[in-house]
């Protein structure tokens, strides 16, 4: 009967048990490359496993989230925290309720003079709305604030005339005041802008206005 054919990597002779020194050492030194091999192959098992994981983890945390990352605010409490310390109404609309507040701030005599209220909005087209409340703004606040932009118009919006600053097709330079609506309401300039829809922009004048 033919016998099968020897595929070991080591001669068929140190296959035997060892005889003398010198198969001896052959012995040995093929249980060594033998136990490198496993080793090799459970470091580069290892490897991979770790890999796996980094990658599952850079997923986990690049991709889980759903939702919004920036702060919330109350923006109401706060409002009401500041309010006291000041004879001017601050301006604290309503909101939808899939909308948040990410920003509430007053910032209290400036360069100007002008004690302005700041309010930030993300609404939810993810798009965002601000207010600035110049308390006593004047001209010369709105362009300083404004970096020096000149009005585009002015519209209309549920019956009230607003001054308009409509730079959407310039709006990698114009940031957050690509479109800016700006009126006096009792003694304070407000500044109302972002880059969120018209009606949006509608919905905060109204508020503001109450």
């Amino acid at each position: 009967m033919p016998q099968p054919e020897n595929t070991s990597i080591i001669p068929e002779e140190l296959e035997k048990e060892p005889q003398n020194q010198e198969e001896l050492a052959a012995y040995k030194l093929r249980n060594k490359i033998r136990r490198s091999q496993r080793q090799t192959y459970i470091n580069l098992v290892l490897a991979l496993l770790a890999s796996v994981g980094v990658m599952l983890l850079l997923v986990f945390v690049v991709v889980r989230p759903q939702g919004n990352l920036v702060p919330q605010v109350d923006y109401k409490a706060i409002a009401a925290t500041e309010q006291p310390a000041l004879s001017t109404p601050l301006l604290v609309p309503d909101i939808p309720t899939d909308w948040y507040s990410n920003n509430a701030r007053l910032k209290v005599g400036n360069a100007d003079e002008v004690d302005v209220w700041q309010l930030g909005f993300v609404t939810s087209s993810e798009t965002f709305i601000g207010i600035r409340q110049g308390i006593g703004g004047t001209d010369v606040w709105e362009v300083r604030t404004l970096d020096g932009a000149l009005p585009t118009g002015s519209i209309d919006l549920s019956g009230t005339t607003w001054v308009l600053y409509d730079y959407r097709d310039k709006a990698d330079e114009a940031g957050n005041y690509q479109f800016v609506i700006s009126r006096d309401i009792g003694n304070s300039r407000v500044l109302i802008y972002g880059d969120a829809a018209n009606a949006d922009f509608e919905f905060i004048a109204k508020e503001v206005l109450k």
